[in-house]
């Protein structure tokens, strides 16, 4: 349910509520929020509005074809199997998932043999946590459809479509239900900030900074215990899910080094704007010391540690770190400027709205797009797959073992 639903609920049933204890639980959940959902609806700034950079590497990735191979191989297509389910872990509420789901279906339609066109059922979950904007998602079915560039033959593909809210970290399905799971840009939000983090008297405090990037080795200590925590529910919970056989994709943020903490170009630039409006007194700095980042991008040897841990379960297919560079040639300053200005914007404004409030978010943006504007321009911020975000894309099935209970805990 979106928050603009939520709020027109609340005005219908306030004047007949008799339980002040359903009304109290709506308006928490039509409050701004922190939980890492991504910005909802069609604005300017939603995600929706936003989330180009993510379509565009997916394309890359679906181009490389590693995935194709590990689909093309799958025995429910040539084995008779009527009813064939996907899902996407983490989907958010942009057209995105919706043509991921169609590119891996599309697939799979055209390597399903000796099987009549009646037969080939599909049926694709999106899941993300409960206050997505799914009413925004299944909008953008017909949208999607019609925009397509290769439509021709998209329309003549049917499948049933039903949203899971919930969080990837625990089980969500029944057991060996699921024959493909994706995730895209998810499992770098963690399922909750290190509760250490937040004590000043903690080695591991966060403290007076914004990013993590800015943190001690302590906090990023902290985080990257929670992180693995998340990564090894993450794989616990898809094990059980996923039948034999299925395949897995997952593409998730990595960094190679572990500390310094380093992962985008504009990281000192989005401190230096946080400070300059605390020492202007724009806002006050116990503010930003209450704020603890809900995101953490794994140390790469530590994903190959974890995965290696469950090598009984899973076969990785195709492993490869690739840069999310995808600026074209020619662009000015500005453009770069608004470009990441709208990465950033489509993935954080909810969260720093539900923090700091609309006024301060703003005044954030605007600094934010003229200082990295005239760090392009003078050379101190360069753009490269040698200095931007990492994401690692990983292609696994599922073996025949049959998975332990062994579920991290909190």
């Amino acid at each position: 349910m979106g928050l603009e639903h939520l709020h027109t609920l609340l005005k219908e049933i306030k004047p007949h509520a008799d339980h002040k204890d359903v009304v109290n639980h709506l308006e928490s959940l039509a409050k701004p929020t922190r939980r890492p959902t991504m910005t909802a609806g069609h604005g300017k700034h939603s995600y929706v509005q936003n989330s180009n950079w993510q379509a565009e590497f997916m394309n890359r990735v679906f181009k490389r074809g590693n995935l194709f191979t590990a689909i093309d191989g799958m025995q429910i297509l040539t084995d008779g199997t009527d009813l064939v389910r996907v899902a996407d872990f983490g989907c958010s509420s942009s057209p995105n998932t919706i043509r991921n789901v169609k590119t891996i279906l599309r697939r799979m339609n055209e390597k399903r043999s000796g099987r009549s066109a009646a037969g080939q059922l599909y049926q694709a979950f999106f899941q993300d946590l409960h206050l997505t904007d799914f009413n925004t998602l299944f909008r953008l079915f017909q949208v999607v459809s019609v925009n397509s560039a290769d439509n021709a033959s998209v329309d003549d593909l049917k499948y049933f479509a039903a949203a899971v809210p919930g969080s990837c970290f625990d089980q969500l399905f029944p057991p060996a239900s699921l024959h493909f799971v994706m995730s895209s840009f998810a499992l770098m939000w963690l399922s909750k900030i290190p509760p250490e983090v937040s004590s000043p008297n903690h080695e591991a405090y966060y403290g007076d900074v914004m990013l993590l990037e800015f943190a001690s080795k302590a906090t990023v200590d902290a985080y990257r215990e929670q992180g693995n925590k998340d990564l090894r529910n993450f794989l616990e919970a898809r094990a059980v899910e996923m039948a034999p056989g299925g395949v897995m994709n997952l593409v998730f943020g990595v960094r190679r080094n572990y500390y310094p903490y380093y992962i985008c170009p504009t990281d000192k630039p989005t401190e230096e704007v946080w400070d300059e409006m605390i020492s202007e007194g724009l806002m006050e700095a116990s503010l930003r010391e209450s704020y603890q980042s809900p995101r953490y991008f794994h140390h790469l040897k530590d994903v190959e540690e974890i995965m290696g841990d469950y090598s009984s379960l899973f076969e990785i297919h195709h492993q490869e770190v690739v840069p999310f560079f995808t600026y074209p040639p020619g662009l000015t300053a500005g453009q770069q400027s608004a470009r990441y200005s709208s990465l950033h914007r489509g993935v954080f404004n909810n969260i720093l709205v539900g923090h700091f409030g609309e006024e301060i978010t703003e005044m954030f943006w605007k600094r934010y797009e003229e200082k990295t504007s005239r760090g392009f321009s003078d050379g101190t911020i360069v753009d490269s797959e040698d200095s931007t975000f990492l994401f690692l894309v990983l292609v696994a099935s599922r073996k025949e073992t049959k998975p332990a209970s062994t579920k991290s805990g909190d």
